[in-house]
């Protein structure tokens, strides 16, 4: 596991939904709008690259691609999918958090972050947004969480996945991440900002065990922390009996995302 937390197997595992999921047309349509013979971009939190995996390919034009990511493993990891000795497309990975970075560096083309926003603070949050504000840049953060569904249901999942998404909003050494108030924290900047949400869920069939079974697991870790102790047994009756369906191929899963364009709103420039 990484100093962040994040299993390298694990983002590697949902780069495939990501890019599958993931809503393009609010990006090309910029592109197609801005035209430059050089896109600057800044990748927030990059991870393993996986913007700029997804999207290098599809920007007609020369990039040059700052991934700025805090933790060295993944960054170690990530070096793997760079190009090499690309005149047209130059990329290189910055260490460091993206805050202290974008205070430091000229503004970008454009932003971009994936799977992101719903794991950072509300003051993590303004700072972003002002920063949109202040610069005039785009910002296209995809694949936010935004719900989970298991098929078939059973009444004991709602109130699991409510307590799994408690537990994404408890306190942690950098303070208490959005979660789900992501939502409602993007509603109350509209007028302000423009903000257009595109569905972008994953998929996932009952022929890829191995995916259902790390949502599983991450259920598993997280939903205890948060119910109360007299509930465990109860739960934990519920995830071996969705593991046995993971067994016999009889679950699917249905994560819920979406993605997000934010811009300053063209009323308010000036």
């Amino acid at each position: 596991m990484s100093a962040t937390g994040y299993q390298v197997k694990w983002l590697q595992d949902r780069y495939l939904y990501d890019a599958e999921a993931r809503e393009t047309h609010r990006l090309e349509d910029w592109l197609e709008a801005h035209p430059q013979s050089v896109y600057r971009i800044y990748d927030l939190g990059a991870g393993l690259a996986s913007n700029f995996r997804f999207w290098n390919s599809r920007i007609p034009s020369e990039q040059e691609w700052s991934l700025i990511e805090i933790d060295p493993v993944l960054i170690e990891a990530g070096k793997a999918y760079l190009p090499e000795n690309n005149a047209q497309i130059r990329v290189q990975y910055a260490q460091g958090d993206f805050v202290a970075f974008l205070a430091h560096h000229t503004p970008p083309d454009l932003l971009l972050c994936n799977a992101l926003l719903d794991v950072l603070t509300a003051e993590q949050m303004v700072f972003l947004l002002d920063y949109l504000w202040m610069h005039q840049v785009p910002l296209l953060a995809s694949i936010n969480y935004h719900g989970m569904e298991f098929n078939p249901s059973l009444p004991e999942d709602h109130p699991y996945v409510l307590a799994y998404e408690a537990h994404m909003e408890r306190i942690q050494p950098s303070g208490r991440a959005l979660g789900r108030s992501l939502d409602a924290f993007l509603t109350t900047i509209q007028g302000p900002y423009q903000v257009i949400r595109d569905p972008s869920p994953w998929h996932i069939p009952a022929d890829d065990p191995e995916m259902l079974f790390q949502i599983l697991q991450f259920m598993a870790v997280a939903v205890p922390e948060v119910l109360p102790a007299d509930e465990h047994p109860a739960f934990e009756q519920w995830l071996q009996y969705r593991k046995s369906q993971v067994e016999a191929g009889q679950l699917n899963i249905m994560v819920h995302h979406y993605d997000a364009w934010i811009t300053k709103n063209k009323k308010n420039l000036g």
